[in-house]
């Protein structure tokens, strides 16, 4: 049975959509973000998943991170993950705000994350 140029153009998609996807997610500070976005159920100020993902890193709490440490994080965040996970359509990330949120899209986001390793960040 020969494959149509359509089924050959949707699975080339496909595999494009897996490979952006499973690079967004390489990066352990955004699946951090990403489970810690589904947890908080609202949107958050960055500055505040920031000190999160400080506290996590250094398996201290938050309060306990020089605010250097939680500045670099957030520059970071705002500069490269928080963009790149917007772009994939993971997160609303709103800028102007300074704020983030989980997008509709949670069960495609946990399927990917158990693919990438369980619940590990």
């Amino acid at each position: 049975m020969a494959t149509s140029p359509h089924e050959i153009e949707t699975l080339a998609t496909e595999r494009a959509n897996n490979t952006t996807i499973f690079t967004t997610l390489a990066e352990p500070r955004r699946r951090f973000s990403l489970r810690y976005l589904r947890a908080a159920d609202t949107p958050i100020k960055v500055g505040d998943l920031a000190a999160e993902i400080a506290a996590w890193e250094s398996r201290r709490t938050a309060a306990g991170r020089p605010d250097g440490d939680v500045d670099r994080i957030e520059v970071a965040l705002v500069h490269n993950h928080l963009p790149s996970m917007d772009d994939v359509g993971f997160i609303e990330y709103d800028s102007s705000r300074g704020t983030v949120a989980l997008t509709d899209h949670d069960d495609r986001i946990q399927s990917h994350l158990r693919i990438c390793g369980g619940n590990r960040p």
